[in-house]
């Protein structure tokens, strides 16, 4: 048996304290969500790489809409809305705020339709959040989950940062294992920097991912600042090509990516 979560206010878990038996011969009767309107049409957009469908655009201050049918064969017991942030497979840390939600409430019917409003905070980090959707009979059955990717963006500053490479200035690079490599960007912004970040990540000729370098912009940090910062490849590193990879947000969050190849000897 699954559970929802830790109930909220005004809603009590009503699952008895069993599992059901796993049996092939027994068709599970999983309940089912419809979302039946919403006041955000879907798009699609690439999250983590990865070309992401259900994507609702929204700015702070927005409210989003969901009309939703839930049914079962069983009697409903709850259901559970999250949103909490994905921003592009990266933490943050600034002056907005990560939007974060949970709602459980009870449910005592096979067949309901509700409508739930979400709205956006005003000081809400720009980013990707996840919203997800479930149910849950008394047989403690859960539906699968409906999920959409919010796009938000904080309407107070919608200009993402710029990052202008000093060094190295092109991909023809070349350097030996055991070398150091002195990577140095300019970053300028239409707002003050501090409170924004950067990560460096590598990706060696093995396809192996890591993050090198992550730094917030201290206080104060005006509308331009240089970074610096020397890398040794390692002795054992794999010869080929190499990928870095620099991710710059400011205090709203938004994002701005560089991306250059070094070849290892």
């Amino acid at each position: 048996m699954t559970l929802l979560g830790i109930a909220t206010i005004g809603s009590s878990l009503l699952f008895p304290g069993c599992k059901a038996d796993k049996n092939d011969s027994i068709k599970v009767h999983h309940p089912k969500i419809y979302v039946l309107e919403q006041s955000v049409e879907s798009d699609t957009a690439v999250v983590c790489n990865e070309e992401v469908y259900n994507v609702l655009s929204l700015l702070s201050g927005d409210t989003l809409k969901l009309t939703m049918r839930f049914t079962g064969a069983y009697q409903l017991s709850q259901y559970k809305i999250e949103i909490h942030n994905n921003f592009d497979c990266h933490g943050h840390k600034g002056t907005a705020v990560p939007w974060e939600y949970q709602k459980i409430r009870n449910l005592n019917t096979t067949d309901t339709i509700l409508t739930e409003t979400f709205a956006v905070p005003k000081d809400v980090a720009t980013g990707y959040y996840h919203l997800t959707i479930r149910t849950l009979d008394i047989a403690g059955t859960e539906s699968e989950t409906t999920e959409f990717t919010l796009s938000v963006n904080n309407a107070s500053d919608l200009d993402s940062p710029t990052i202008t490479m000093i060094n190295p200035i092109e991909d023809s690079t070349t350097i030996f294992t055991g070398g150091l490599l002195n990577i140095q960007f300019d970053v300028s912004d239409n707002q003050f920097l501090e409170k924004g970040y950067y990560t460096i990540h590598w990706t060696d000729a093995n396809g192996v991912k890591q993050q090198l370098d992550r730094k917030e912009f201290p206080i104060p940090t005006n509308h331009r600042t240089q970074v610096e910062f020397p890398y040794a490849i390692p002795l054992n590193a794999a010869k080929g090509w190499t990928r870095f990879d620099i991710l710059v947000a400011d205090a709203t969050h938004n994002t701005s990516r560089k991306t250059f190849y070094v070849e290892v000897n």
